[in-house]
């Protein structure tokens, strides 16, 4: 299967808090109030707690203690567990351990761990050694800034530092990669399972404010580690020198780009809503690269494929919910979001209020059996005119429109009710209803 990822705007307000003591910390916005004082890691261990609570989940004990190469969370929630699995169609095991990366601004790769040569297997140390130690002889180190450059044409073999710089003189940051792959695949493999299920997320700013969260969920299967999208480089001076990990800067900022081009986000406010959303997405299993390439509208609301080496697919197509007949798109999810999005919000919450056990009766409230009428709906919205329509696409809609009114159940008592409800939540304001 290809790399899928999708993205969720969380509008939780103690994400959104977490968020802005962070950016305050680190002077990315003005800083205000007695949060603003607190540590850069204070906040960035509270925004884990957000998402962890909000997967379903907790933060690691031992990520908490700092054991290296342990992801950040642990998704406790079976649902939310099944839901992911199915969505990204892999195992539950795969999906239980995410790792979170909070962006402060700047540069978009991701770090996805660091290991000390001390920590190095055996294999690999000698390996290294040999490396740095050809690379000495065949001269490379002459023309290398760090030796050459400095005066040196050798170097110390009980210094880490320069054990990794000479063998970089040979291969090359980027061939650390797969000498490590070979050389030392616990490490490796170690590395893999802090980087198989991120969850980057980055906040949303609206007049110096933080507004909401984007967190972006990208899963890789084992074969799809590779370099790139992840590059190595070394990092750390004398006996703590290594190797960090990191997400390539051009792949992360094409996998924003992309995915804010090709659909709206996921919107979510609990961990049972966004389980709901997961299980309707289900599809993602059955796609690969190449089908990904030329998809057209699909029945869920985002598929991201991405083949080996991490080239990005463009489009000729949005990927959408099947037959919306028109989408907006804003970008300040605070404030306003697409019409297919609330669609997915609102079908979700009519669903749930409608019993599943009895007999059809109009006038007492629909029965929800196939899920027929509920993916029937349509609700688009107009932020200018303060305006939300709605109605059923065929074959659901002279049903629709015989059952909607008075004395009947489906508009006044099931459909008004939810709209109004949701859209407060969302918006905190009134909006016109009307059927169209």
């Amino acid at each position: 299967m290809p790399i899928v990822a999708y993205s969720i705007t969380v509008t939780d307000p103690e994400l959104v808090k977490n968020y802005t003591g962070l950016l305050q910390s680190v002077g990315k916005i003005k800083a205000t109030g007695k949060g603003a004082k607190r540590s850069e890691k204070f906040w960035g261990d509270a925004i884990e707690k957000s998402l962890a609570k909000y997967y379903g989940g907790r933060v690691s004990q031992q990520a908490e203690k700092n054991v290296a190469a342990v992801p950040d969370l642990e998704i406790t929630s079976p649902r939310v567990a099944e839901a992911l699995a199915r969505a990204l169609g892999t195992t539950a095991d795969d999906v239980l351990t995410p790792e979170v990366k909070a962006k402060r601004g700047g540069s978009p790769g991701s770090t996805i761990g660091q290991r000390a040569y001390s920590a190095f297997g055996e294999g690999f140390l000698d390996q290294l050694k040999l490396l740095a130690k050809q690379s000495e002889e065949e001269g490379l180190l002459k023309g290398d800034k760090d030796f050459g450059g400095k005066g040196k044409d050798t170097f110390d073999v009980n210094n880490p530092e320069e054990v990794l710089k000479a063998v970089r003189a040979k291969i090359g940051g980027r061939g650390f990669f797969d000498l490590i792959a070979k050389h030392d695949p616990d490490l490796h493999k170690a590395f893999y399972n802090k980087a198989k299920n991120l969850l980057i997320s980055k906040a949303n700013i609206v007049k110096g404010k933080v507004t909401s969260v984007d967190v972006i969920n990208i899963y890789f299967p084992f074969k799809n580690f590779t370099s790139p999208p992840f590059t190595t480089e070394l990092k750390g001076k004398g006996k703590s020198a290594g190797v960090q990990y990191n997400l390539g800067d051009a792949f992360e900022k094409d996998l924003y780009t992309q995915l804010a081009d090709t659909a709206p986000p996921i919107i979510a406010k609990s961990t049972e809503e966004f389980g709901k959303i997961l299980d309707s997405i289900g599809g993602k299993r059955k796609m690969t690269s190449k089908d990904f390439a030329g998809v057209g509208p699909l029945d869920y609301e985002i598929v991201f494929g991405v083949p080996s080496g991490g080239s990005i697919p463009r489009l000729n197509t949005r990927v959408k919910r099947g037959n919306v007949k028109r989408r907006e798109l804003v970008r300040d999810t605070s404030q306003f979001i697409s019409s297919a999005q609330l669609t997915t919000i609102l079908r979700t919450r009519i669903q749930d209020k409608m019993p599943t056990v009895g007999e059809p009766n109009p006038t007492e409230g629909l029965k929800y059996r196939t899920g027929r009428f509920v993916n029937a709906l349509q609700f688009m919205v107009d932020y200018r005119k303060a305006l939300i329509s709605y109605y059923a696409e065929p074959p659901v809609d002279e049903y629709f429109d015989k059952f909607h009114r008075r004395p009947y159940a489906v508009g006044q008592r099931l459909i008004r009710p939810t709209i109004r409800q949701t859209v407060q939540e969302l918006f905190g304001r009134q909006f016109k209803i009307i059927k169209t």
